[in-house]
């Protein structure tokens, strides 16, 4: 985190600077810096809107309303940086909200779950996948009410394999480091885009408008909360499909389907499972390397 005091008309403003990094699929990051504004209208998203259904609110409230942010720990990427900027900030969270690094062994995970009484789970979806297995053999005793995934594509067979294990409603969003929560997915799985705070736009490769129906090549992304670092029209190489039929679930905000990260659990012919995010985390780190 950065807290930075900027002069403005020659008088210092006390005004705190979340700095946070892209994830750089083009080879490069890009640090995008969020101020007190742009941070908590993200935030407020996210609590407001996320829940698909009211009951899983109810159960999770219910149940104490404790959190599990199991994400990549280094503080700067979007749901770990998030997450730790509340802590900081209000300190008192750390009563209702427990952050987690994902790149620990999977032994260290379920160590730290079984005794951790929580809600919610918030984690990437291969991430769940492996702790699946592990509630399965019956190392991992959690009955949440309710697992929330993101930063990867939450396939079918996986969101039904997590909520068997689990015995809990599974569900998933499209958040960004330029945009933050973009989109929320309801109870019909469409994401609707929080369109009072970004624009998208699905172009093609040249930019131009693609219609309604039709996969693009890329998204324009405009950041409407970003005051202190506008993001206008930024390209994000995700691939969506708008839609302009109303859904069934009744939200009247636009609403799109999402390619998003394909990547896969990397197996190993001893057995061991890794998660695409922690080797990531792990091989950017590695002085030399440019793109893998």
């Amino acid at each position: 985190m950065l807290y930075v005091g900027p002069f403005q008309c020659g008088k210092e403003v006390k005004r705190k600077i979340s700095g946070l990094y892209t994830s750089g699929s083009t080879g490069t990051h890009c640090i995008i810096l969020y101020d007190d504004t742009a941070i908590n209208v993200s935030f407020a998203i996210g609590v407001l809107r996320s829940f698909a259904r009211k009951e899983d609110m109810k159960v999770f409230l219910k149940g104490g309303g404790k959190t599990l942010a199991l994400f990549a720990g280094n503080g700067f990427y979007l749901a770990s940086g998030s997450a730790k900027y509340q802590l900081r900030r209000m300190p008192w969270k750390k009563k209702k909200m427990k952050t987690f690094d994902v790149r620990k062994t999977t032994a260290e995970i379920v160590a730290m779950l079984n005794a951790y009484q929580l809600s919610l789970i918030g984690s990437y979806p291969t991430a769940m996948e492996l702790l699946a297995t592990e509630q399965e053999k019956g190392n991992l005793r959690k009955h949440p009410a309710i697992i929330m995934t993101g930063e990867e594509k939450l396939n079918d067979d996986v969101r039904d394999a997590l909520s068997k294990a689990f015995g809990c409603y599974v569900q998933t969003n499209y958040s960004c480091t330029e945009g933050g929560t973009v989109t929320c997915e309801c109870a019909e799985k469409h994401f609707h885009i929080n369109d009072d705070w970004v624009i998208l736009e699905a172009v093609d490769e040249n930019n131009a408008p693609v219609p309604f129906g039709t996969q693009s090549s890329k998204v324009l992304l405009t950041n409407l909360a970003n005051r202190i670092c506008p993001i206008i029209r930024f390209a994000i190489t995700d691939r969506i499909i708008l839609h302009k039929e109303p859904c069934a679930c009744g939200n009247s905000r636009p609403w799109l389907t999402l390619e998003g990260r394909t990547d896969d659990i990397l197996s190993l012919g001893n057995g061991v499972r890794i998660a695409p995010l922690s080797l990531y985390a792990i091989l950017k780190e590695v002085h030399g390397i440019e793109r893998f």
